[in-house]
């Protein structure tokens, strides 16, 4: 017995040591050997931290895109421009009026980006702009979608890192990303809506039930509050996570739940925003539906046309490729299918395997179709309405990117999402397009300054008292809603505030667009000389016919404004009215 007990001490380590030597083991079980050289594995802080720095290296270019650029913006980005410099001027100056801003500014468009945005024109002066602070929300925003992108990345390939960096490189090369970081729309924050709810789904097998729930619902809020179309996005995602749901016998524990920081804060701030969110929708639904049956009715055909539904969807199908594939991703994907497939066939993985990854690969695609569905039935063919698909489009490369197994396949995956990247931010600081097949939403870089400061002089010139002006042309850097923008902008210095209004949304007579100048009282009249007219079209009509006649009426007076742009400014006679008018 003794001897027994003596031999069994010899082999066991003593009692004091047993700590250490587990310390020891957990550091051996956390090192990987790479080229025959044993390294310490990274831990998750550490590659999460390092993700979120590629993630932010990847918006470089478009940061220096954004401070560089003096393009005067269109309409709907300088409508959502001035509601979000009003928004803030209001709220440093009158909180009052920037309650009730806050549920009348935008009418009939979700507010969920110029509420965010408004918060960032005090950055006006850090950046150079307003146009750069407005922008620079929708930098972070696009950040936070590639950081999203990262963890989605990790739920279906969570052994191979290097996998969620082609998915984030994937879609910062894509050229819709990299277009849409220049332009201050709703798409980006629609989109983060989209890639959160993916990120759900994933988790909602391992998350509590009334976790998945809580952030269901607020990353639903999120995107209604970005876009009413945001649920067709999440169909699948919406589908999948109610069945995990309906299936789980976990108790909801809402108690447990609240208990945690994380989740209070985010029921808080869900409460917060559905409140506002809930008045504001109470306030102008009827005018977003209105907004919706306009364009999916007639006035969508002005911005689309008709046509068999296949045909509409191969050509979505087109638009598809160019936004999140061209110029090199396309070939990736060819690449990455023949690389699966003979891993598959090598390998011999048994079904179970990799039955998740195809499942994902699988609902991401449906995803992509039904909503390429919808577009087909529709007259109006916009392409930037494709952008919050890019979660779905990154999990499919994902999915390959897994199959194929081999880190070879990878590294070349890799190589050809970075040469995507720095071929399509390389191309939006070019003055003209220069891709085989360039989105229409990766615009060149505008560095020439001349329509910027001309139309900062006529706001200067005209937006002198609290009343009505018209801009009696549309172009997109010379029409009311850009004009009421740099107005939004001038008042933040002046704290005078006119308002610049059309002729009328596709005016087709030019005696209803003189009769609305009257109607507005309008003291000035802002259009194009002649040779500057743009050729008609249905916003156009009869921008010509009014000239002429602002030429001809004597009630009009041409205001001397030194131009290169050929922009005319006409003052009406403090007496003329409709009744004096021959």
């Amino acid at each position: 017995m003794q001897s027994s007990q003596s031999k069994g001490e010899s082999i066991r380590p003593p009692t004091g040591e047993a700590p250490s030597l587990r310390r020891q083991d957990d550091a051996d079980s956390k090192r990987r050997v790479i080229l025959g050289v044993s390294l310490p594995l990274i831990p998750e802080a550490y590659r999460s931290m390092a993700a979120a720095a590629f993630c932010a290296i990847a918006l470089i270019p478009s940061l220096l895109w954004t401070v560089r650029d003096r393009k005067v913006w269109p309409w709907d980005q300088a409508w959502y421009g001035e509601v979000s410099v009003d928004l803030w001027y209001l709220f440093t100056h009158a909180p009052r009026r920037w309650l009730e801003m806050m549920a009348t500014g935008l009418n009939m468009k979700p507010p969920g980006a110029v509420w965010l945005g408004q918060f960032f024109v005090p950055f006006r002066h850090t950046f150079g702009s307003v146009e750069a602070a407005l922008l620079f929300s929708i930098l972070l925003t696009q950040l936070a979608v590639l950081v999203l992108i990262y963890r989605i990345s990790m739920e279906v390939a969570p052994d191979s890192p290097g996998i969620a960096y082609i998915a984030m490189a994937s879609a910062a090369g894509a050229q819709i990303f990299v277009g849409l970081s220049h332009q201050y729309l709703v798409e980006p924050l629609q989109c983060l809506a989209i890639v959160w709810t993916v990120l759900i789904a994933l988790r909602s097998t391992q998350w509590p039930p009334a976790r998945t729930l809580i952030h269901l619902a607020s990353a639903m809020l999120l995107g209604i509050l970005a876009k009413a179309s945001t649920p067709v996005y999440a169909l699948v995602p919406i589908c999948f996570i109610l069945f995990t749901l309906s299936r789980r016998r976990q108790p909801w524990a809402f108690g447990a739940e609240w208990r945690r920081p994380a989740s209070r804060a985010l029921v808080c701030g869900f409460l917060l925003a559905a409140a506002a969110g809930a008045l504001w929708y109470a306030v102008n639904y009827r005018a977003v539906l209105q907004h919706i049956r306009d364009a999916t009715g007639e006035i969508g055909l002005n911005y689309g046309f008709r046509a068999p539904l296949a045909q509409k969807y191969i050509l979505w199908l087109r638009f598809l490729e160019q936004a999140f594939l061209d110029s090199y991703l396309g070939w990736m994907i060819g690449f990455l299918v023949l690389a699966t497939g003979g891993a598959i066939l090598v390998a011999r993985a048994p079904f179970s395997h990799w039955r998740r990854r195809l499942l994902i690969g699988s609902l991401s695609v449906a995803q992509i179709a039904v909503v390429l569905f919808g577009f087909a039935l529709n007259d109006m063919v916009e392409t930037r309405y494709l952008y919050a698909l890019l979660p779905y489009v990154t999990l499919v490369i994902v999915v390959l990117c897994s199959a194929a197994r081999y880190r070879a396949v990878q590294a070349v995956a890799l190589a050809i999402c970075l040469a995507q990247w720095v071929t399509v931010n390389r191309a939006s600081f070019e003055p003209a397009p220069v891709l085989k097949n360039q989105s229409a939403w990766l615009l060149p870089i505008v560095a020439n300054s001349a329509a910027y400061q001309e139309v900062s002089d006529v706001i200067r010139r005209t937006s002198v008292f609290p009343g009505h002006n018209v801009v009696a042309v549309e172009e997109p850097w010379l029409n009311s809603n850009s004009m009421a923008f740099f107005d939004a902008k001038n008042r933040l210095s002046t704290g005078v505030r006119s308002h610049y209004t059309s002729l009328g949304y596709a005016q087709k007579d030019s005696s209803a667009a003189m009769h609305r100048i009257e109607e507005f009282q309008a003291r000035f009249v802002i259009t194009l000389d002649e040779p500057f007219q743009p050729a008609p079209n249905f916003v156009n009509l009869v921008s010509l016919a009014v000239l002429r006649e602002l030429k001809s009426d004597e009630h009009f007076t041409r205001v001397p404004f030194p131009t290169e742009k050929g922009i005319l400014i006409f003052e009406r006679h403090a007496r003329a009215s409709l009744a004096t008018r021959p």
